[in-house]
């Protein structure tokens, strides 16, 4: 028991020396060794050894065995302190070398994230977290290691090259973690678009048809009423919103409108947009702030028919639609809807808004 209780003082010693005065380390294990071989020179069976092997000596061999004692001790001591050099290097160097296979840890890891994008994001982000913490800590014991450098060594060329190349490790160490923190971020970035096209196709689902019924009854009823054609730059004819600059991979987008005109008459041209708060690539991913409008910009007070979510709303529409026709502060139309019944108050609405305009600018008779 009193060995045992020896050695933990020993280990925990050691422990002390490395971490608090590691430039003692070297010296500390010389100490240990000679502590280890005077300790086993004194056992009971080493000691009747030597003392058997003494006797047998005439007097002129046993001054001859002082010089031979001395010879091997002095040899004996120089290997421990080269030992001992060696251990204690080893040991205060093994943060550099334990950077060096992280950094080859991560290299490999980044390389098959990159092979391997079948993997999903949320299986990353913890594993990128985890190699963050680690390069925290070796970059946090490199600069201990620097300081230790500089406050317990001589200015020389020798510690300033060992500080430089401490300096160096942890500048890659920082690199290193930049590109990872760079990398869990593009990552935790392209999964919250990701849900955020989700939601704006949940949102733009009831609302398509919607928008396109507006935009092909108004085609209609201008049709209906003039003689003359009716120019558009939809990209479909008769217009839809379908592969316009209104929808997007299902997705009601804020990337621009389109127009539909009698003629050349600017009184009647009419813009078709989307607008609200939208994200990447202009899409709009939340009900509240939804809106579609047709405006009749070039005449006085620029009548508009807007429809927009109703009632209590989170990001997807829910109780249902509001439709509302007016010019300037004056509201001529206005009604709520659901989802489904949608037609005959959009209708009425956009006759509103057709009587607007011809009340503002009248159309001649179709011949």
């Amino acid at each position: 028991m009193r060995e045992l209780l020896k050695w933990i003082v020993i280990l925990g010693a050691e422990e002390f020396v490395r971490n608090q005065i590691p430039h003692f380390l070297s010296v500390y294990l010389l100490a240990v060794a000679v502590y280890v071989t005077l300790t086993i020179l004194e056992k009971q069976p080493v000691r009747a050894y030597v003392q058997r092997a003494y006797s047998q000596l005439d007097r002129r061999k046993k001054m001859l065995s002082y010089l031979i004692v001395f010879a091997i001790g002095g040899l004996l001591l120089c290997g421990y302190w080269w030992a001992s050099r060696f251990i204690a290097d080893a040991i205060k160097t093994k943060p550099d070398s334990q950077i060096e296979a992280l950094a080859k840890k991560l290299d490999g890891l980044q390389e098959a994230f990159t092979k391997s994008p079948s993997v999903p994001d949320a299986a990353k982000i913890p594993i990128l977290q985890d190699q963050l913490s680690e390069l925290s800590k070796n970059k946090e014991a490199l600069t201990k290691r620097e300081k230790e450098i500089l406050d317990q060594s001589a200015l020389t060329l020798d510690s300033l090259e060992t500080a430089r190349k401490q300096f160096q490790e942890r500048q890659k160490v920082e690199q290193k973690e930049q590109e990872l923190s760079k990398q869990k971020e593009e990552i935790a970035q392209k999964q919250q678009e990701k849900q955020l096209d989700e939601q704006a196709r949940r949102m733009a689902a009831p609302m398509i048809p919607v928008v396109n019924y507006a935009i092909t009854t108004l085609y209609n009823m201008l049709r209906n009423i003039s003689a003359e054609p009716i120019y558009t730059d939809f990209p479909n004819n008769p217009p839809s919103i379908y592969q316009s600059n209104l929808l997007k991979d299902s997705m009601l987008t804020a990337r621009g409108g389109h127009s539909l005109r009698i003629g050349s008459r600017k009184e009647w041209e009419f813009y078709c947009g989307v607008s609200g708060f939208y994200g990447s690539g202009g899409r709009i991913a939340d009900a509240r702030s939804f809106n579609f409008s047709i405006r009749a910009a070039h005449l006085t007070g620029s009548p508009v028919l807007t429809i927009s979510a109703n009632g209590s709303v989170t990001t997807e529409f829910s109780d249902g639609l509001e439709i509302v026709c007016g010019s300037g502060d004056k509201r001529i139309f206005r009604e709520t809807c659901s989802l489904t019944d949608y037609e005959k108050p959009l209708e009425r609405a956009l006759k509103e808004l057709i009587q607007a305009c011809y009340n503002a600018a009248p159309l001649p008779p179709k011949s």
